[in-house]
């Protein structure tokens, strides 16, 4: 692997459109699938959107996030997004990513160990960074906790009304 990580640069906003549609539309469906398609509709009326809000928001350096991107032979091939909360010094792994043909080839670690050395520089205390339980999440626990994050379990409960 001869990736690098970068800052965020406007020139990469489509990328990162696109990275995180082939990424998180599996996702989205997996949870589709467990709400069914009514009570999906309410929840998560138009993801694509709201994600992209965020992902736009961190790449500008709006509400103290930062943003890198993970190049590999001058193509992006996935981005991370952070926040360091100095109130609680717990800082966030946000939106994250990796081009779905580019997974399992080490650039998620390495995002994630970039994200922690930050994270450790900026004077947090702890890091939190947040998925799912369903199985199409499985891939991220498993990335998560091979650098050291420790899983606690949540669950959200939802019910049409």
């Amino acid at each position: 692997m001869n990736a690098i990580l970068r800052p965020c640069e406007n020139a990469d906003l489509e990328r990162l459109h696109e990275i995180s549609l082939l990424a998180w539309t599996p996702i989205f469906a997996s949870f589709q699938q467990i709400l069914g398609a009514s009570l999906f509709a309410i929840v998560f009326p138009d993801f694509r959107a709201e994600q992209w809000r965020g992902i736009e928001a961190g790449c500008r350096g709006e509400h103290g996030a930062s943003a890198w991107v993970a190049e590999q032979d001058g193509v992006v091939v996935g981005f991370i997004l952070l926040k360091l909360h100095g109130d609680t010094k717990i800082g966030e792994i946000n939106y994250n990513a990796v081009h779905p043909e580019y997974q399992n080839s080490g650039i998620g670690t390495m995002m994630y160990e970039f994200a922690l050395t930050q994270l450790r520089e900026g004077g947090m205390r702890a890091a939190n960074v947040g998925t799912g339980g369903d199985a199409a999440h499985a891939p991220a626990r498993r990335a998560y906790e091979k650098v050291g994050f420790q899983p606690l379990p949540l669950v959200n409960y939802y019910m049409e009304l």
